[in-house]
């Protein structure tokens, strides 16, 4: 958005597998506030937790995505799973069902809302990675995640 809106950034998602590029997000960059993270640099250093994989856990039917990087952060053992001999473990995550809560007073006192449209504002976001897509209540748009490689395609049908 440089020279049009230096107040928004744009991420590259293909890049945020990078101790260099989360680190660019932390600064700020020119009226772009730095990216509020929560997870210490120890812990998205290349060579840790560079793959985190998919191991079902039926008793966890839905994951917080707040919880879960305070999990992460933590190193902890719920997260765990050994492979190859079962002497090395690495993190994983148990679900694939993916929710974020939304602080509906704090967007509705930032008024970047319009007044018509505050009826849309939903208390969580919800994301099945298993199939790609956000949900949130009764919206029935996709929130658009635009591939840097590959034929990958978005349609976002926001109006």
């Amino acid at each position: 958005m440089e020279g049009v809106r230096p107040d928004v950034r744009v991420l590259v998602s293909s890049y945020l597998n990078t101790d260099w590029y989360v680190e660019q997000m932390r600064q700020r960059s020119y009226q772009s506030a730095p990216l509020p993270l929560s997870i210490s640099p120890a812990r998205y250093r290349q060579g840790t937790n560079d793959y985190l994989p998919f191991v079902e856990n039926p008793a966890v039917r839905e994951l917080n995505v707040r919880e879960f990087v305070q999990l992460v952060e933590q190193n902890s053992p719920l997260l765990q799973v050994s492979y190859g001999d079962g002497s090395r473990t690495l993190l994983s995550y148990p679900a694939t069902h993916l929710v974020l809560p939304v602080d509906t007073a704090a967007v509705r006192r930032s008024g970047m809302v319009p007044p018509e449209r505050l009826a849309q504002i939903v208390s969580r976001l919800e994301w099945d990675v298993s199939r790609g897509r956000w949900k949130s209540g009764n919206w029935p748009y996709s929130m658009c995640w635009l591939p840097t490689t590959g034929s990958g395609r978005c349609t976002l049908p926001i109006p």
